[in-house]
């Protein structure tokens, strides 16, 4: 399978779709990542605070996410939820520092009860994380704790088992013993096919999938042998798949155009990436056509 095309699709970074997840499936991140504040959380009415955030935190720093959210609860009151995610897991001297400047830095704004969770992930290595800033001074004493989630204790069959798609998208980070790389990608990309998700839902689950599950030579020939073997609705949603099926699109729709025109041709296939949940910049650049012509298929499709 060749591989994407630099100048046409620059996949997110595990940074970007981190935080994609979180936004986007929010409710499916806090029933899996904390469910005991789930039952709780009106969730219609969350808010996620990018700038107050940023000039709390200050600059943002590669390989690490940092998602605050204001929830209104059924209580009627109102919380914040700091979302903090080592993506490259690297060990660092500081970070329960950190995380209690963040802590204060919020409390002393708003006011309001901060719960915070901090997502360790398998780079991390096999050192125990702390989730404890203390200190002691002359009979002055501060203990601050948070919430920690291991990704490194995940047990990969009971993510595979779930129906909370985040939970299954996290089954890629969970150890799986023996079970090589590239047949956990495929397992958990084909439970995730099979959750009844638009393709536009599954898209991003998928990125994230493939982004923390690279695979090259004898490996990525494999996956695709097993991918094969999946029902044309299953493949035509994942991402390694994504591309193959774009391909195709413009090759029958080129064929076609010879007997229809070559305008049709390319028409019939930005419909199916559409379908698919392609971007119309994507789209633009693969078939050539006009923002407008695509934006016209796009409201066409949706009567």
């Amino acid at each position: 399978m060749s591989r994407r095309d630099p100048d046409i699709d620059k996949p997110a970074t595990p940074d970007q779709l981190w935080k994609e997840l979180i936004k986007k499936r929010f409710r499916d991140f806090v029933a899996f990542y904390k469910p005991d504040m789930f039952p709780e959380i009106v969730f219609e009415k969350t808010e996620f605070l990018d700038k107050e955030l940023l000039s709390i935190t200050g600059k943002t720093h590669k390989g690490l996410v940092d998602v605050l959210a204001k929830v209104h609860l059924k209580s009627n009151a109102i919380e914040f939820i700091l979302l903090h995610v080592e993506v490259q897991g690297y060990p660092e001297e500081q970070f329960n520092a950190r995380m209690f400047g963040y802590f204060i830095r919020i409390w002393d704004r708003y006011r309001k009860p901060v719960s915070a969770l901090a997502i360790i992930t398998p780079g991390f290595g096999k050192g125990k994380a702390s989730a404890v800033f203390s200190f002691e001074s002359f009979g002055t004493k501060l203990r601050y704790e948070y919430g920690l989630f291991d990704v490194r204790t995940l047990k990969y069959e009971s993510c595979l088992r779930s129906t909370n798609p985040v939970a299954v998208a996290a089954g890629i980070l969970a150890s799986s013993g023996d079970v090589p790389l590239w047949k956990k990608k495929y397992e958990v990309m084909r439970r995730l096919g099979r959750l009844g998700l638009t393709s536009e839902e599954m898209h991003l689950l998928i990125g994230y999938v493939d982004r923390h599950s690279l695979l090259k030579g004898k490996a990525l020939e494999q996956f695709d042998a097993h991918i094969v073997e999946e029902p044309e609705e299953v493949k035509m949603i994942l991402t390694s798949f994504e591309e193959k099926a774009i391909k195709k699109g413009i090759e029958q729709g080129i064929e076609k155009g010879i007997e229809q025109g070559i305008e049709k041709g390319k028409l019939d296939a930005a419909q199916k990436m559409l379908t698919m949940g392609i971007s119309v910049a994507d789209i633009k650049k693969i078939t050539g056509l006009s923002q407008s012509q695509i934006e016209g298929l796009r409201k066409k499709r949706k009567r």
